[in-house]
């Protein structure tokens, strides 16, 4: 529209006129007008402080949503502005005001750009825009205002209305402009009034806000509370059946000889305990609400880790007859100081992709070392998982990086995924001081590389090793255990981890079962679970540690939490000791070695082999009572499988099993346990094609137990 020259304070007058009347010519609202107006002439007074002179263009434009406004561009050369940070948060105190000023014109305007130096001087870009649907300027309009623009920077401050209707007339443009300077005053009285009722409504805006603030706040504090509960619980529901795997398969390892059973069972192994170490930070709430992870540095023997990379990994690659191939170049070092728990997640994740995407040929691990001239006791690790499969399209490699990502058209029936993966991994990378790329072609596979920078080189005398045999004995004296847990399969798995120690194991189901079985039984330590119903380890463990007569009875806490307050309020209970589920055998020995007493075999200690798995009459304590079983059988459980057959709801279904096994538990049913925990497996799985086959089955069991009471006269019908 025109540019106008800032030198003295009647310049800064003219300034604010000229951008209000642009702004009226350009439809927007009086009060918006005045803000505009106002903004130009602080700004104006901006140029004259720090300079003293500039230029003010001013322009219309049209943004890319097409809606038209005011460009006002404010140029100075001179020495810049000092304090434009301070300036920018309205923190600036400055001796002519002029501070405020600046920092008050950023809110008037839509958008505020500033670029300053001694050298360069300052620009100050600003713009004000129309709401998006308000009608276009016609481009004959636009010339005119422009013509008319130019005239009053000629001829002086005026009235863009009288110009346009009066261009010829410029006697009556020169009486216009006396009447002008005349209302001036009352002008700006007009718009220092106009600018206290915005001042009021934006204060009203300013606690609206403040309230609105505070809500979220509160409702941010109850959805933290909410995820803290629901980690809470997810951590006992995750742990509790990782104890079985991780327990069973300790197990099952030491009993088999096939050397290709020990490997898949050795992978179940390391697969369970990298998923575990992975739900452990997942669901330690102090770091996710920290929004960070925190690394865990030490010695680390790389080769072993690799090593166990492969193992969870051999089995997929022979069935798909791939070549799994790992390469590490000699000057890599043995033994880094990583945290392991992230590099052997991040290499999971690679390898595991290049696996389900590659057909045929091979995945290759690669490890490299790069030389670091700056320290030599570090090294840069160069880490590359190779394969022949599907590869990416150039257009799709850094979008595979995102959140949810996938590449575009592929297979999700086949390769399934939930687009996280890669996510995770990257940052992950970034935390580690590294940087993650990809080097692919469709259709002939993928390299990605992984580099680990200023990895420090380790002791491998200090180095962790996963996985080592249990290397102690221990010859205890008879003793009484009592086992407190809700589950099952935990009082299972703690008895097998127990046999061929001169152990009698007690059982209990809660805290009030186990209040009972310590007075009849007076047992010599007591594995305690935390979480369980009808009564909880805390409260069972505070009512047996306040009793003269119970008090010196050892209590071992079993605690299916990760998380740190649950762990910390164990340490500072009357508890004697904890084990985190999952556990090892070697673990709960070690623990019991220090409440039992004992004598250590030190000859024996390379050649502990597991006990005998085989039942024995002393295995189960819990008495047995065919008549009350069947009585439980006849009138209760045929009563529930009666009515959920045919309501058929899963969740009913799945409460209903766990009743099953529980009572068969108790009653020694081995075919009730088996029908419950076939059950309870079909729902997991959603096994429709064979979950209601298998419920109907129920009503054969039954009938088998009844038939073999029904000449003891113990048989009842409960149809």
């Amino acid at each position: 529209m025109g540019t106008l020259v800032v030198q003295f304070e009647s310049d800064v007058v003219r300034a604010r006129n000229l951008a209000s009347l642009l702004a009226q010519e350009t439809k927007f609202d009086k009060t918006t007008c005045i803000r505009i107006g106002t903004a130009v002439s602080e700004l104006s007074r901006n140029i004259i402080e720090h300079a003293g002179q500039g230029t003010i263009e001013f322009m219309l434009a049209e943004r890319k949503s097409q809606s038209t406004g005011i460009v006002i561009v404010f140029k100075d050369k001179g020495k810049g502005i000092n304090d434009l940070n301070l300036i920018q948060s309205g923190n600036f105190q400055s001796k002519t005001g002029m501070g405020v000023g600046l920092s008050g014109s950023q809110r008037l305007m839509d958008e505020f750009d500033i670029k300053t130096g001694p050298e360069t001087g300052t620009i100050i870009t600003t713009a004000k825009w129309l709401p998006k649907f308000s009608r276009q300027i016609e481009g004959k309009r636009i010339e005119k205002i422009k013509e008319a623009f130019e005239k009053t920077i000629e001829n002086g401050d005026s009235s863009m209305v009288d110009t346009i209707n009066s261009q010829n007339n410029e006697l009556v443009f020169l009486l216009r402009k006396l009447q002008e300077r005349n209302d001036e005053i009352e002008t700006m009285n007009q718009e220092l009034e106009e600018t206290n009722k915005g001042v009021v409504a934006l204060n009203r805006e300013l606690e609206d806000k403040a309230i609105a603030i505070e809500k979220a706040k509160q409702e941010a504090i109850q959805a933290n509370r909410a995820k803290s509960e629901f980690l809470a619980n997810m951590s006992h529901e995750i742990r509790t059946p990782m104890n079985a795997i991780l327990g069973f398969a300790e197990i099952i390892e030491s009993k088999i000889e096939d050397d290709a059973l020990k490997q898949y069972a050795s992978a179940i192994s390391s697969s369970g305990s990298a998923l575990l170490s992975i739900i452990n930070d997942i669901l330690d709430l102090s770091k996710i609400e920290a929004g960070k992870t925190e690394l865990n540095y030490h010695a680390v023997k790389l080769q072993s880790l690799l090593n166990e990379v492969a193992q969870i990994f051999k089995h997929k690659a022979d069935e798909k007859q791939i070549e799994f191939i790992i390469e590490v170049q000699e000057a890599v070092p043995s033994a880094i100081i990583i945290d392991d728990v992230r590099l052997r997640q991040i290499l999971i994740n690679l390898v595991g992709n290049a696996i389900k995407f590659t057909e045929s040929g091979f995945v290759k691990l690669k490890v490299n070392q790069e030389n670091n001239t700056d320290n030599q006791e570090k090294q840069n690790l160069h880490f590359m998982v190779q394969d022949t499969g599907i590869g990416i399209d150039k257009n799709q490699q850094q979008l595979i990086f995102g959140a949810f990502e996938q590449q575009k058209n592929q297979n999700i029936n086949k390769y399934g995924g939930t687009g996280l993966g890669l996510t995770i991994t990257k940052r992950l990378v970034d935390m580690m001081n590294g940087k993650i790329w990809v080097e692919s072609e469709a259709d002939k596979g993928s390299i990605f590389h992984v580099v680990l920078n200023d990895v420090e080189i380790g002791n491998i005398d200090h180095a962790k090793e996963e996985h080592k045999p249990v290397n102690n004995s221990f010859q205890f004296e008879p003793a009484t255990i009592l086992l407190v847990d809700d589950i099952s399969t935990n009082r299972k798995l703690v008895k097998t981890f127990l046999k061929g120690f001169d152990f009698r194991v007690n059982c209990a189901r809660n805290g009030k079962e186990a209040l009972d079985a310590v007075k009849e039984i007076m047992p010599d330590v007591i594995l305690m679970d935390i979480k369980m119903p009808v009564m909880d380890g805390f409260a069972a463990t505070e009512i047996l540690k306040s009793n003269k007569e119970f008090k010196h009875i050892p209590i071992i806490a079993f605690t299916a939490s990760a998380l740190k307050e649950e762990i910390e309020e164990i340490r500072k209970s009357s508890f004697d000791g904890y084990l985190q589920k999952p556990f090892t055998r070697k673990k709960i020995i070690a623990e019991l070695a220090k409440v039992l007493k004992h004598n250590s075999s030190e000859k024996d200690k390379d050649n502990v082999v597991m006990p005998s798995t085989q039942p024995n009459q002393t295995d189960e304590n819990i008495t047995t009572y065919s008549e009350e079983f069947l009585d439980i059988l006849n009138n209760q459980l045929y009563k529930q499988w009666a009515t959920v057959k045919d309501t058929f709801i899963l969740g009913e279904i799945n409460d209903f099993a766990k009743n099953c096994v529980n009572q068969g538990e108790e009653y020694n049913a081995k075919q009730l346990i088996g029908w419950g925990l076939k059950i309870q497996k079909q729902i997991v799985n959603l096994d429709m094609e064979h979950l209601p086959v298998t419920i109907k089955d129920f009503e054969n069991i039954w009938q088998m137990f009844n038939a073999k009471n029904k000449e003891s006269g113990t048989y009842n019908d409960a149809k």
